[in-house]
């Protein structure tokens, strides 16, 4: 193209006048240029699809993936890459954390038989009101008129529920939500008193002896963790429970890798508020909340009497209380939370029985 001189180029170059030096001009229809750019423009975008294709490739290749081999066709290589990009695997525990999994699992072996007895003879709580017979007040029951006759003093009925019968029936599953600490606390303390391995022990116990099909139908659990930089760290959901050792395992690293990255601070008091209200959300034959922590409540300015608030906020919620090597828990468990809802473990090597005994007396209340 030759220039006009001016630093651009004449209305005639412009408008297709295409002059080439020491040649005739050349004129292009607008319906011959737009085929140029159609074709232009299709090469271009054949270009880029198969440069993406070829770096997809070589993604799947650095990650472990392999091509088709062989002379298999076009077509089969082409299923196969789009199901090795659209394949999701389930993420496995990593194989120390499986090893120390099966050392903590061994070391409850005995904590967890025991909570799987406990755990079949749970009766349900919920009991429908009926007539009660044979009372000695209410309403004159009229099959006892002749009975009143003769002076027998037990010829009234009224409303209430019944004595508990061996081996009720069990509609609705017991809900329970267990908040367990991940706090940094947790993972920096762990090397001088193994808080973190008994509170990853104590969950193992607890999924273990709640995976056992004889009763598993009648518990419904969920399991968070919270810390200071979340106060719902989802590690079991409701209606979901590891059904293998590697998916309970998983719940463990998940667990350990959390606490190691949490920042410093604590969010015992809104995983109290958070766990209380979750745990309603559906009937339930009874609904348990179990707060573990080893805050001490005074460094991030909270009342123990927020704790106890919140825990017993919901009168269908049964709130309990658990905390670790904290010196002042025991005091003000005592004085604040009701009888038999508040523990602590003062070594944490005890955290483990704490725990059993705390769930073990909910269920069978």
């Amino acid at each position: 193209l030759n220039s006009d001189g001016t630093g651009g180029y004449s209305s005639a170059l412009l408008s297709g006048q295409l002059s080439l030096s020491g040649a005739q001009s050349f004129a292009f229809s607008e319906e011959q240029l737009q085929a140029m750019l159609d074709d232009i423009a299709a090469k271009a975008e054949e270009s880029i699809r198969l440069e993406a294709a070829r770096l997809a490739a070589e993604k799947a290749e650095a990650a472990g993936k392999d091509l088709a081999e062989g002379d298999a066709s076009a077509d089969g290589a082409a299923e196969g890459l789009v199901s090795r990009i659209t394949r999701t695997e389930k993420p496995t525990a990593s194989h120390a954390v499986k090893k120390l999994y099966s050392k903590l699992r061994d070391s409850v072996a005995d904590d967890t038989l025991k909570m799987r007895v406990v755990l079949e003879g749970a009766e349900a709580k919920e009991r429908e009101r009926e007539w009660l017979r044979n009372q000695l007040s209410g309403d004159l029951d009229d099959n006892k008129i002749v009975d009143g006759a003769s002076g027998e003093r037990r010829i009234y009925r009224k409303r209430g529920e019944p004595e508990k019968k061996l081996g009720m029936q069990q509609r609705l599953p017991k809900r329970i939500i267990f908040a367990v600490d991940l706090s940094a606390s947790m993972a920096r303390m762990n090397g001088w008193d193994g808080r973190l391995d008994r509170m990853a022990s104590g969950v193992i116990m607890l999924m273990e002896a709640l995976s056992d099909p004889q009763f598993a139908h009648k518990f419904d659990y969920s399991i968070v963790g919270h810390s200071g930089a979340r106060y719902d760290v989802p590690l079991v959901a409701f209606g979901e429970p590891p059904k293998s050792e590697d998916e309970r395992a998983l719940v463990v690293e998940n667990m350990y890798r959390h606490a190691k990255s949490a920042t410093t601070g604590d969010n015992s008091l809104q995983a109290a508020i958070c766990a209380t209200a979750m745990v309603a959300e559906e009937q339930a034959d009874d609904h348990l909340v179990f707060l573990l922590s080893d805050a001490n409540l005074g460094r991030y300015n909270i009342a123990p009497s927020q704790i106890s608030a919140a825990l017993t906020s919901d009168p269908s919620v049964t709130g309990h209380a658990i905390f670790v090597a904290e010196p002042s828990a025991a005091d003000w468990l005592a004085a604040e939370m009701p009888a038999g809802r508040g523990f602590a473990a003062m070594e944490a090597s005890s955290l483990v029985s704490t725990l059993k005994q705390a769930f073990e007396a909910a269920v069978v209340e």
